[in-house]
């Protein structure tokens, strides 16, 4: 019995350990993002170009590249070229493209001001 409770104490101990790390790096990620953030709105005047950015990725990433890109994944065990896989290609690729295309664009915008 005092064998199975030290086994028991132990696991706990390892178990909360692991816990612990999970916490640290909870920290550490969001003091991270709080100072980058800090740093960013001290740096930034014009907030315009923080949007466009985002923009520029983000709405490309979830408009096009994600959706082919999911749906190139899930039917892969299919047929190679369906018309679906093709259409799926053509906006993933079309992301590919549109996303650097964007991006300088704004950059391009941002250096002029």
């Amino acid at each position: 019995d005092t064998n199975h409770s030290k086994e028991a104490k132990e696991e706990k101990k390892s178990s909360n350990s692991i816990a612990d790390d999970d916490s640290i790096s909870f920290y550490i990620v969001t003091y991270i993002f709080l100072l980058s953030s800090y740093i960013l709105a001290m740096v930034v005047t014009d907030l315009g170009v923080i949007l466009a950015l985002v923009g520029a990725t983000g709405s490309t990433l979830v408009s096009y590249v994600l959706p082919g890109l999911i749906y190139v994944k899930l039917f892969r065990e299919d047929e190679l070229w369906t018309y679906w896989k093709m259409m799926a290609f053509v906006q993933l690729i079309l992301g590919c493209i549109l996303m650097p295309v964007a991006l300088y664009f704004v950059l391009r915008g941002a250096s002029a001001h």
